[in-house]
């Protein structure tokens, strides 16, 4: 067991190294100065198939993901992104098997990304920004549901 903890490890590493988009950090936009309360928080998760990607495909999608977020940020939109392009590990079953897989086979989870917009409908017109779309990708936008934290005794 521990050696297969070693690997990943060791294989997560390198594909940190080998692609920029893992290897970005979390970026955080600063706070919102004109949110009132008025926005609504929204998170977009991205998918693609990125087996049907070519190298300039992910040179033209890192270009167009930096002018998105710039605009985002600049409108007060983006509050932080999370990159997940490589697949992971799978923990399945009462047996707790681990797997190097991914869990879909077609489209691939890239990214989860944190939003603030106005309304329902705004959040559908900033998702049609995500670059990916050219690419046969999609979003998918969901409303993130607060728990609130235990009260300590």
């Amino acid at each position: 067991m521990k050696t297969v903890i070693i690997s990943m490890v060791i294989f997560f590493a390198a594909l940190a190294i080998e692609n920029p988009l893992q290897a970005q950090q979390i970026q955080q936009s600063p706070a919102h100065p004109k949110n009132n309360g008025t926005m609504k928080e929204y998170v977009f998760i991205v998918s693609v198939n990125p087996k049907k990607l070519t190298q300039e495909d992910i040179k033209n999608i890192h270009a167009d993901w930096d002018k998105v977020t710039q605009e985002w940020k600049a409108n007060n939109h983006y509050l932080y992104g999370n990159p997940v392009p490589q697949p992971g590990v799978v923990v399945s079953g009462s047996n707790k098997s681990v797997a190097q897989e991914e869990l879909a086979d077609a489209l691939r989870v890239v990214s989860f990304i944190n939003m603030e917009a106005e309304s329902d409908e705004q959040a559908v017109e900033l998702a049609k920004m995500v670059p990916l779309l050219k690419y046969g990708g999609k979003v998918e936008i969901r409303k993130p549901q607060r728990v609130a934290a235990p009260v300590s005794h």
